[in-house]
Order: C-alpha cells, then sequence, then structure tokens
C-alpha cells in the first residue's frame, strides 16, 4: 500500500486492537484543527482498504465571534475536497454556564459528546472517532494527579469507552506536526489554546516543557507507559473484584444481597473498591460516585442497624436488614386512600386490598391474619388505608397494652424495604388492622352481627414476608 508512515502505524493499530471492521460507518468528531485534521486526513489514505464511510461533525460553541463563523467555512471546503459529508452544530454553552457550575470547558464537553451520541444513532456510526492523542492523555492524567484523583482516574483516556474509539493515542503531538509539515497539509490553529485561562494549557505549554528542561526526555511517551501499567493493574482488580461480586450478590427480583459477614474479613481499601466495581457494574449508576459518598455508605453497612436506609442516588438505596445488606430501587411512596365497596386497592410492591359485606360467620376459627372482620357499624366512619407512620399503636388481642406498629412489623419479619410503605387500615386515626399482620382487639364481633365487614389481603409478592 502507497501509505504514509503514520496511516501505515494507525493500520496496524486498528487491525491489533479489533477498533473497527471494514465497511464500517465512523462519525469523526472535526474541529478543522491541527489533531481532527491529521487523523481525517489518515482515514482518508484508509478509507479505500477499510471501505469505510466517513462523516464530519463540527461544533461551533459560539464563544470565539470573530473565529467560530471562520473556521465553520475553513470545516465545509474541507469536507467538499475530499467528499465528506459534514454537520455543523451550534452549542449554546453560555445559557449551560447559568444553569450548570461545571465551568465553560466541562460544560461544552457535556454538549459536544451529547451530540456526538445523537448524531451518531442519526447517521448510524457504528463508532464515534475522536482525536485525542498521546500529549493529551499525558495533560489529562497530570490534570487527575495533581486534582487528587484516584486510581480509576489516572488510567487516562480510555482507547475504546462504549461506542467513542480514540485511535491516536499512540501518536505524539511532534510525530502529528510532522505528518502535517511534510504533506503541506492546511488547518486552523484554535487560539484559545494558547490562552493561560486554562489549567490545562498552563500544563500544556508550561509544565511538560519543564519537565523537558529539567531532564526529562519525553514525559509524554513515559507517562504513556505509566498508565498502560495502571490500565492493566486497574482491568485485572476489576476483573477478579467483578467476580467475586457475580458470585456472592445474586440479582433476585431486582434487588442485591449481600451478607454482613461476608464483608468482615476485607480491610477498608478492599471493600472501597468492592463498592466502587459494584456501583458502577451491577447498579449502572452513570456517573462517578465519589469516594466521600463511597466512604459514607461503607461505614453506614459496617455500622448501622436493621430498619436504616441509605439513598445512593435518585434510582437506588441501600438497606440493612438484620445481616443482609440489600441493594434496590426505592419502592414508590403511596398516599392514603379511603376504601369502599366498589374499588380494589393495590400497593406497589406490598400487595391488594379489598372491601365488601357478607353475612356473619358460624364460626371465626382457623382465620389468618389475611383476612380481617368488622361490625359494620364502622361503615359510618372512613376506612382509611395509609402507610404506617411513627407512632402508630394497637392493642391486639392477648395483650394489655399498646404496641407499637414498628415493633410489630419487625417482629412480624416483613422485610425492611416494604416495612417503609407497610398499610395500616384506620378509622378515626385509630388501627383496626395491620395488614396481614395483627388486627386490633377493639370492634369484636358478637351474635347480634347478622352481617360484617371483611377486608381482604393479597400479597403482591412471596418476599414480602421474610
Amino acid at each position: 500500500m502507497n501509505w504514509s508512515p503514520a496511516a501505515h502505524t494507525l493500520h496496524k493499530h486498528i487491525k491489533e486492537r479489533e477498533l473497527w471492521q471494514p465497511g464500517d460507518r465512523l462519525l469523526l468528531a472535526f474541529s478543522g484543527g491541527r489533531d481532527s485534521v491529521f487523523l481525517a486526513e489518515i482515514l482518508l489514505e484508509l478509507q479505500s482498504f477499510w471501505k469505510l464511510e466517513c462523516c464530519l461533525l463540527r461544533f461551533n460553541h459560539g464563544l470565539r465571534v470573530n473565529e467560530d463563523d471562520s473556521e465553520d467555512q475553513f470545516c465545509e471546503e474541507f469536507a467538499k475536497k475530499h467528499d465528506l459529508d459534514l454537520k455543523i452544530i451550534k452549542l449554546d454553552v453560555l445559557t449551560l454556564n447559568t444553569t450548570n457550575k461545571l465551568g465553560t470547558e466541562a460544560n461544552a464537553r457535556q454538549l459536544r459528546y451529547e451530540h456526538l451520541e445523537k448524531a451518531s444513532e442519526e447517521w448510524g456510526a457504528s463508532a464515534i472517532l475522536t482525536a485525542h492523542h498521546q500529549d493529551d492523555q499525558a495533560e489529562t492524567v497530570l490534570y487527575r494527579l495533581f486534582s487528587g484523583s484516584e486510581i480509576h482516574g489516572l488510567h487516562g483516556i480510555l482507547l475504546k469507552n462504549k461506542k467513542i474509539i480514540r485511535p491516536l493515542l499512540q501518536f505524539s503531538r511532534e510525530e502529528i506536526n510532522h505528518y502535517l509539515q511534510v504533506n503541506d497539509i492546511k488547518y486552523i490553529e484554535d487560539s484559545s489554546n494558547s490562552l493561560p485561562d486554562y489549567r490545562r494549557n498552563r500544563l500544556r505549554n508550561e509544565l511538560i516543557p519543564l519537565l523537558r528542561n529539567i531532564g526529562f526526555a519525553d514525559p509524554s511517551k513515559n507517562l504513556l507507559k505509566t498508565i498502560e501499567s495502571v490500565q492493566n493493574m486497574s482491568d485485572s482488580q476489576q476483573y477478579f473484584i467483578q467476580f467475586f461480586i457475580d458470585n456472592i450478590m445474586p440479582e433476585i427480583k431486582g434487588e442485591i444481597s449481600l451478607s454482613k459477614n461476608t464483608l468482615s474479613s476485607m480491610n477498608p481499601i478492599q471493600l472501597d473498591a468492592l463498592l466502587y466495581y459494584f456501583l458502577k457494574g451491577n447498579l449502572h449508576i452513570p456517573k462517578h460516585v465519589p469516594q466521600k459518598i463511597r466512604r459514607q455508605l461503607l461505614q453506614f453497612i459496617l455500622n448501622d442497624r436493621t430498619g436504616a436506609h441509605f439513598q445512593i442516588s435518585e434510582n437506588y438505596e441501600c438497606s440493612i436488614d438484620r445481616d443482609t445488606i440489600i441493594f434496590a430501587a426505592p419502592l414508590q411512596t403511596w398516599i392514603p386512600v379511603e376504601l369502599d365497596l366498589s374499588k380494589e386497592v393495590f400497593i406497589s410492591e406490598i400487595g391488594s386490598i379489598d372491601l365488601k359485606t357478607g353475612p356473619s360467620l358460624d364460626n371465626y376459627a382457623g382465620i389468618t391474619n389475611d383476612t380481617a372482620y368488622f361490625p359494620t357499624k364502622l361503615l359510618e366512619t372512613p376506612l382509611i388505608l395509609r402507610p404506617w407512620q411513627d407512632g402508630d399503636i394497637i392493642k391486639s388481642f392477648g395483650y394489655e397494652k399498646n404496641q407499637k406498629v414498628s415493633d410489630i412489623l419487625t417482629k412480624a419479619k416483613i422485610p425492611v424495604r416494604h416495612r417503609k410503605i407497610y398499610p395500616v387500615l384506620s378509622a378515626n386515626e385509630e388501627i383496626l388492622w395491620i395488614p396481614g399482620v395483627k388486627r386490633t382487639a377493639k370492634y369484636k364481633l358478637s351474635a347480634g352481627n347478622k352481617e360484617i365487614i371483611i377486608v381482604n389481603f393479597r400479597l403482591n409478592q412471596e418476599r414480602t414476608h421474610g
């Protein structure tokens, strides 16, 4: 093949790492700058062999009034010259800055990746390419190192992350410059790259040159070796921890449970690593859970008692039920409802309750807690089904004093998660019945009751009773 040395290098890299397959459609994040122009030119060299379809996506951030439009024009001319599809998207970074306090760089990055994902779906791209290279990798790791990153962040920019591929991570800025100079290829010089306002620019323009001046011949390349080592160690750690998680934490009906005893032989560092990969891999929490939150969760798991809950995210909570730690989606709260003879009430994850009237029974022996019988005179008062509350009490058969509903639910071994939203039937603020558990000793039936109220409770899932 009559390719440049850079094209041969990338071709070999694509095959070794299986970055894409012949005939794939590739969406390239294209700014018109040095790096994205280099990647586009190399792809054009390889296009015939790999039978690639390439599309360019350019973002106009609207932050440099005198430059953005001229850069759009450059990208349009580049695409037309090489017969490539081009889409230009104008981003409203300044508006996002007013609602999201991440900062201009982070907000712009967030918007770019959101639009890249959307455009890749619309165009049917099998992969999204960005032009991050070896020096970007070094700057990223240095930035995270000095920002106090955990080890997971020190593996730098990933070569592949879902649909996103960074095929240039083995190329240095010097190699990119050489290719563009030798082939007299024009590109845009982004003036903001030289501004000292951004810390990344100062790492690039001040710190890395300083490292060279004091004797580190090629700090970016040397950092790449360390990054690869960290990546390998992190991948190995993840593999073994995930294997451990899959074997000791089975998911059953949307709940993942773990015995506290399993954790007793692990030290805090091991437990933190376990939680990191569990939250990311099993609960699929998309955003990074900070170490501070993981430590709070760890202290909760080790020290809190039965009935305690810890909100991990909007979609997941952790609860403790005796010696079992349970991870699951929070159960939906529900509002009180008045029971009547015309409808059945359903409570998510708990069960259903209906009310009817019928003739009195000759014998009430052998009845279960899943059905309660009351005199019809109670129909004169609204019968309210509601979640139990702290302070609720009931005086049940065989007890001289009132009992706390919370204690009764605990003794009945109602699982902690369901206990939070468990129903009680009340009239005039008085608890008549804890469905499936206890009935009040008041409102006894007598021989004079020709017609009675019958309230039936049906469990929604077997696990409601532990």
